[in-house]
């Protein structure tokens, strides 16, 4: 079939990862264009690739399964010509990424693997390091040091050099500590904290103080970590990771819709079901996922699910109970896409969605 299609294999090659990555490519990145291009700029781009790239280019050769991937493409090229080239638009579109970018980050932070922090069940936590490594990123796995026999004096000293770690950095001098001239079999006094727990009351204390000023965010994360350290504290962790995730919902929904603007259906998925898992009773989120998901061909199963819920909750409402029978349809459940249709043509016999689905059900034989 290769041999057929009269395309040269390097335009091939091009169209090809074109294609794949329309999902993933923001209009910028689609043009290959710097986010400062000017509007000149923007159309030599969209100009240069309609020269190489156009169906209408190859009138009358053989392009085979490259003629849809070629008009995906260029219908996906138009709006961000038509997007970057106006004003408005753009403003609109920068917001739009300045904001994906935004959530991504503070995604990232969310669901950081604490093991990446260098926490280990048994070890002593630097807080110090635990903060700005939560605040920046940055902070990679410590591989555990290699156990030595100590002097006790050099053992006095490294816990000098921990309890000022644990302190933030202090430069204060610590109180010195006195080896014991034999051993002993009594336990420490009580009154005196561990290392261990000082890094726990750190990561607590702030922890509670983000939540309150309404970082949700760092608070999450930061008593995520304490209960690593102190599981009688992941109860607590999991409600404010619970409020982190529900305070970004109502911004996924914003990014949602602009990619439903733009017909990004796979983009728009992604982002309903990120809002509904802030927001997972959320009728409205729960049926604009589902829809989402059937229209870029995703996860049908979760698509039928997130339908179904959205229906019992609004099951007087015909856009849910049509949205839900619709999924059916998609997914091949076409005795259940029929009950759906008949019970939300009851409530709304003028719905334009009725007739086409029920011209797609005979079409489908169902």
């Amino acid at each position: 079939m290769a041999d057929e299609i009269e395309l040269d294999p390097a335009l091939r090659h091009e169209i090809d990862k074109l294609h794949g990555r329309l999902d993933e490519l923001d209009h910028y990145a689609l043009l290959g264009i710097h986010r400062s291009a000017e509007k000149k700029q923007v159309k030599s781009a969209y100009y240069g690739f309609a020269a190489r790239i156009h169906p209408d280019r190859h009138f009358g050769k053989k392009l085979g399964p490259y003629k849809p991937k070629m008009e995906a493409i260029f219908n996906r090229m138009t709006v961000a010509h038509d997007t970057l080239a106006s004003v408005s638009r753009r403003a609109e579109y920068d917001g739009y990424l300045a904001e994906r970018d935004r959530l991504s980050e503070l995604e990232r932070v969310l669901d950081v693997d604490q093991e990446s922090l260098g926490i280990a069940e048994e070890r002593p936590v630097d807080p110090a390091r635990v903060a700005d490594s939560n605040d920046r990123m940055r902070a990679q796995p410590q591989p555990a040091p290699t156990p030595q026999a100590l002097s006790p004096e050099a053992e006095r000293a490294r816990r000098e050099a921990l309890a000022r770690r644990l302190l933030g950095g202090s430069s204060r001098r610590m109180p010195a500590v006195t080896a014991p001239v034999a051993k002993s079999s009594a336990p420490p006094p009580q009154h005196t904290p561990t290392p261990r727990q000082v890094g726990v009351d750190t990561l607590i204390t702030s922890a509670r103080g983000a939540a309150n000023s309404g970082d949700l965010i760092t608070a999450s994360n930061r008593m995520r970590l304490a209960a690593k350290l102190d599981p009688r504290l992941a109860t607590e962790a999991e409600e404010l990771t619970r409020r982190a995730h529900a305070a970004m919902a109502e911004a996924y929904v914003k990014q949602a819709r602009f990619e439903e603007s733009e017909e990004r259906w796979v983009a728009a998925a992604i982002s309903w079901v990120k809002a509904h898992e802030g927001k997972p009773t959320d009728p409205a989120i729960a049926e604009r996922a589902a829809n989402a998901l059937r229209l870029a061909k995703g996860d049908l199963r979760k698509a039928v699910h997130l339908a179904e819920m959205a229906a019992r909750m609004r099951a007087n409402d015909a856009g849910f109970r049509l949205t839900l029978a619709e999924v059916y349809c998609e997914a091949g459940l076409l005795k259940r896409s029929r009950s759906e249709l008949e019970v939300a043509a009851r409530i709304n016999p003028q719905d334009p969605r009725c007739r086409a689905l029920h011209e797609e059900l005979k079409r489908r034989g169902g």
